[in-house]
């Protein structure tokens, strides 16, 4: 059964990426949270090509297979659509990410159908999942401790 608590950002020992963006575990190995590349609240800045790039990387070292979104289309548009034809989405693509898009608005609660398809989401995909917004903290920790939730509630059942 898992067990659901936040860890510490992503260790970084010998040649790994310093953690970027927050990216962090939430269930160690199956599940992490991140903030979009580039988001410094330190600086109002415009994401670079390197700053999504780095991100991957990170992502990348840390094993992760699956980017959950929950940017709304408006600001996808806005911080990324230059950078790569395509935007955001489709670079992760390119990465060799399996990726699903759920809108969900910031400063609001995650509504209970994204929540669901999130969770179906993260049940069919490879793993591990990472779960990303503007932050990596209000939406994504609404659906990782909804995600596990599910996974306790199943796996007791079975």
């Amino acid at each position: 059964m898992p067990d659901f608590r936040f860890v510490a950002d992503f260790d970084t020992t010998g040649d790994q990426p310093q953690a970027v963006d927050r990216l962090r575990w939430s269930v160690p190995g199956l599940l992490a949270t991140s903030g979009r590349p580039g988001r410094d609240k330190r600086e109002q800045h415009s994401p670079t090509v390197e700053d999504v790039e780095r991100w991957v990387h990170a992502a990348q070292a840390m094993g992760l297979k699956t980017i959950i979104c929950f940017l709304e289309c408006r600001k996808l548009a806005k911080w990324y659509g230059d950078l790569y034809e395509g935007g955001l989405l489709s670079r992760y693509r390119q990465c060799g990410f399996t990726v699903f898009h759920f809108q969900a608005e910031d400063y609001e609660p995650v509504p209970e159908d994204v929540r669901r398809k999130s969770f179906t989401a993260f049940v069919s995909a490879p793993k591990p999942v990472v779960l990303q917004d503007s932050g990596g903290a209000d939406r994504t920790g609404a659906v990782a401790r909804y995600i596990a939730t599910r996974l306790e509630a199943n796996a007791s059942h079975a």
